[in-house]
């Protein structure tokens, strides 16, 4: 989930993936289709790879040791758990992979979860689940990727949503608004010079576009492009689709906010999300994007959301993130591993895991909500209008250079669908490699 790391990650694989991979046949990629061997299967131990999200190693481990020891006394199996620091997490799964000495078990981000796709490091988990498992667990589409069940998901969450002030929409008789055109209307109305000099003092709406991490747009553009009936890439990853109608459409509407309504700051592109976030808990600005993470964190203004804008009556959708458990293929014992992934996204674990560590809904029905209260009927009515980023070939490359087209375009340097068109044609490109 740290997403900044994708840049890092993504460097490594560019020339040490290709080359370890094909001489790998010993190692964790040679995943064996026709099924495990009679001495492989006498294996009871299961090891483990996982990120921190305690406060430091220790406590990770105190939390995920109560589940390895109930998995123990159940199977007989025992588990070795390493918990790798953030920053050294893809390069350590590239070292592991390329010695042989990688994990059973492993846990990966989106992009992560593609690379060992493409060089057959993980492998499709579905003819290891049971009927049970999957009317249990609440988002296995979200793991189903290029026709496969590589992932289960043990994260999903941090929608992106539109927050606004209580206080100032009040003020001002403005509803919520529900589509984009309401929401145009009433960014208007709260775009306000309240001491009459000139300047603009209370904007109606806010974006970062001047942030160095193109991870940005997970908030500022791709929700929108969603609940326009727009997405990224095709299903099966192999086209831009983002250069359609309504990728155009969406840059536009992104656009007219600025030129047009002017009711979003012109220097847009030099301002990070940080930034916009302080003008919102200083009440100078109604309406902003936001993580779930990041919104409950704000104290200092009362806030409600919306999950997005209705476009041509079409229901509105927002993206969120989907972190998964993975099968590596070297898996000395699959079936042992498999039964430790069904253990620890039992209800009883993820319980411990989202109450000790970090606060995420539940992936399965076994266990109940300890999220922020606030998003609760977000995540239980309104789960179908959440859609993760599924990844695809050259995702870095692509979405920084849409990022930077559309900084251009927010700079009025390039028209909207110069922008969007520009960088659809440089994605499909490398989609086709």
């Amino acid at each position: 989930m740290k997403k900044h790391l994708k840049t890092i990650f993504c460097l490594l694989l560019t020339g040490a993936m290709m080359c370890s991979m094909a001489a790998c046949g010993k190692g964790q990629t040679g995943g064996n289709e026709s099924g495990q061997s009679k001495e492989e299967n006498t294996i009871k131990d299961v090891r483990v790879w996982l990120p921190p999200y305690g406060t430091e190693d220790s406590l990770d481990k105190a939390v995920w040791q109560k589940t390895f020891d109930e998995f123990t006394e159940e199977t007989g199996g025992k588990v070795e758990c390493q918990i790798i620091g953030w920053e050294a997490y893809p390069d350590k799964y590239l070292s592991g992979v390329n010695s042989g000495n990688g994990p059973d078990l492993g846990y990966m981000y989106a992009d992560m979860v593609l690379e060992f796709i493409n060089t057959n490091g993980i492998e499709d988990v579905d003819p290891y689940l049971t009927d049970a498992d999957r009317d249990n667990f609440l988002y296995l589409e979200q793991g189903f990727i290029q026709g496969k069940q590589y992932g289960l998901p043990i994260i999903v969450g941090n929608p992106r949503v539109i927050l606004y002030n209580k206080t100032l929409l009040e003020e001002a008789g403005v509803q919520p608004p529900k589509t984009r055109d309401e929401f145009v209307e009433a960014c208007k109305k709260l775009t306000i010079d309240k001491d009459g000099d000139g300047e603009i003092d209370q904007w109606g709406y806010a974006q970062g576009w001047g942030d160095k991490a193109y991870g940005c747009m997970q908030e500022i553009f791709t929700p929108f492009l969603l609940s326009a009936g727009g997405q990224l890439f095709s299903d099966d990853g192999t086209k831009a689709e983002f250069g359609n109608e309504a990728g155009v459409e969406t840059a536009q509407f992104l656009w007219d906010l600025v030129y047009t309504h002017k009711v979003m700051p012109e220097n847009c592109t030099g301002m990070t999300g940080p930034d916009v976030g302080d003008m919102f808990k200083a009440s100078k600005v109604a309406f902003v994007s936001s993580a779930t993470s990041s919104a409950s964190t704000i104290d200092t203004v009362d806030w409600g959301y919306i999950l997005g804008l209705e476009v041509n009556g079409q229901e509105a959708k927002t993206m969120m993130v989907a972190d998964y458990l993975v099968l590596m293929s070297a898996a000395r014992n699959k079936e042992l591993t498999v039964e430790l992934m069904r253990k620890m996204l039992s209800g009883e674990s993820m319980e411990r895991f989202h109450t000790e560590l970090t606060p995420f809904p539940p992936v399965a029905k076994d266990e109940e909500y300890h999220d922020n209260p606030v998003f609760q009927d977000l995540y239980e009515n309104h789960s179908h209008q959440l859609i993760a980023e599924k990844p695809v070939k050259n995702s870095f490359k692509i979405n920084d250079y849409l990022y930077k087209n559309m900084q251009m375009v927010m700079m009025n340097e390039l028209s909207p669908e110069e922008g969007i068109k520009g960088a659809a044609d440089f994605a499909n490109e490398l989609l086709a490699e």
